[in-house]
């Protein structure tokens, strides 16, 4: 879900960010192919046209020791965004994921996993837009990855965040991690903040989502009012991800916004836990930020990543 974009400030954004703490992709192949083959075939219809393939990966063995959770970066994005959200996504935080495809309404001129659907050209699809990729990662990727991590193209992901928190779950269990509200659904979530899934809650949805009384296909639905009612059927709901004090690693707003008063309002109504003031309620193990511009995110990751404490 979106709402308008606050206006900048940088000592808003330097005052927030700096309360969070905190695999490169190879060069794919060019493609046309409409269609795929699975290894763990579920019925579906492919509606994506394929510009840049993933990288080939190996499926995981599950029965060696620990190591580091994959993840699957699923960036949404559009024509009008794809040299500035999208190109800044990629070159400041999705190339930390263990492989990210972007999903859009066109190709991509420049070279970046992505698949594309020329029918599902509008927001009013959105709900549609998630069934259909989450099908396709699921029959071109199942086995290969652990999580999936679903963001907007104006969204910050500090991914080392978010790796760390998924490695203490079991991915072969139903895990929903986001934002958790009840503006759609009582026991749902928000899609813009980011949102990760398990590799068996994809199983699950894909298997189950093609029974219109559980999950009917609606054209012109929210894509989390719809995927929130349909995960609760299914018996997946967002769980607590908030850190050992109350404060959120997901968020939803622009970090002004948060300062507003209608938005205050609005998310004390629907919020499902109790707002801590802000910035109060900024975890300092953040995973994501919300609606922000190409400048601000790349102003992010110079504060996270390259503000070093120097002698002078």
């Amino acid at each position: 879900m979106r709402v308008p974009v606050a206006s900048s400030a940088v000592a808003t954004l330097s005052a927030a960010l700096l309360i969070v703490v905190v695999a490169g992709i190879r060069r794919p192949t060019r493609t046309t192919a409409q269609s795929v083959t699975t290894d763990h075939p579920v019925k579906t219809t492919t509606y994506f046209n394929v510009g840049h393939p993933l990288p080939s990966r190996k499926t995981i063995n599950e029965t060696r020791g620990y190591r580091e959770p994959k993840i699957l970066c699923l960036v949404h994005t559009a024509a009008p965004s794809h040299q500035t959200l999208a190109r800044t996504v990629y070159e400041v935080w999705a190339k930390k994921c263990d492989d990210v495809l972007f999903f859009s309404d066109a190709p991509i001129n420049w070279e970046v996993p992505h698949v594309y659907y020329p029918m599902f050209s509008t927001r009013d699809h959105s709900w549609e837009k998630i069934r259909h990729i989450l099908q396709f990662v699921h029959q071109t990727t199942y086995g290969k990855y652990d999580w999936y991590l679903r963001a907007d193209d104006d969204a910050f992901v500090v991914v080392e965040n978010a790796r760390k928190l998924v490695s203490r779950m079991d991915p072969t269990h139903d895990f929903l991690l986001g934002f958790r509200w009840g503006f759609f659904e009582h026991k749902g979530y928000a899609d813009g903040s980011t949102y990760i899934l398990s590799k068996k809650a994809v199983d699950t949805f894909v298997t189950l989502s093609h029974d219109e009384e559980l999950c009917p296909e609606f054209h012109r639905a929210e894509e989390d009012q719809e995927m929130g009612r349909c995960l609760a059927k299914l018996g997946i709901t967002p769980m607590d991800s908030r850190d050992n004090q109350g404060r959120d690693r997901f968020h939803q707003f622009h970090p002004e916004q948060m300062m507003d008063i209608g938005i205050q309002h609005f998310v004390r109504r629907f919020g499902y836990y109790r707002v801590l003031p802000y910035p109060d309620q900024v975890s300092p193990s953040t995973v994501s930020m919300h609606h922000l511009s190409p400048y601000e995110m790349r102003f992010y990751d110079f504060l996270l990543n390259k503000v070093k404490v120097a002698d002078l």
